[in-house]
């Protein structure tokens, strides 16, 4: 499925880019303010629960899938272990309640990346103000999840 979430992915950008030359982005002045803060944080806990076993343990989603057992739905609901969203944000709990088993070199490296994300585009900039000698005086967008994939 990997694939399919790929060629999904190249599929909303090319999308995302007609709309925007047909003037579309003027439409999100009319989505309320609530509803724009709840998309985002639905996404930011989606990317983060779906992160969080590379970003916390050296072995990733194996350790995480072997060692945290799924608890079963009620016979009502279908029976069986939890299955999407819910079995992620179960996944996401336990990781959370065993800081013990975390790989501290992974945590490093995803806490620096996660400090460049949020925190490098001033410094970003004028490390590259001075590599161009001041050629460049704006910021290039995306600057900083760029480096936090070369740090990465």
């Amino acid at each position: 499925w990997a694939d399919l979430l790929g060629a999904f992915a190249v599929l909303v950008g090319i999308a995302s880019c007609a709309l925007a030359a047909c003037g579309a982005w003027r439409l999100v002045a009319f989505i309320p303010g609530p509803v724009k803060t709840g998309w985002k944080l639905g996404f930011a806990v989606t990317v983060v629960a779906s992160q969080a076993a590379d970003a916390l343990f050296g072995r990733g989603k194996k350790l995480v899938n072997s060692q945290c057992a799924l608890p079963s739905l009620p016979l009502a609901l279908g029976g069986g272990p939890l299955t999407g969203g819910a079995a992620r944000m179960h996944r996401l709990a336990w990781m959370a309640s065993h800081p013990q088993q975390w790989d501290i070199a992974a945590v490093a490296l995803a806490a620096l990346s996660l400090a460049i994300v949020l925190r490098g585009g001033p410094a970003l900039a004028r490390v590259l103000r001075v590599a161009t000698l001041g050629r460049m005086r704006k910021p290039v967008a995306g600057m900083e999840g760029i480096a936090a994939c070369v740090v990465g």
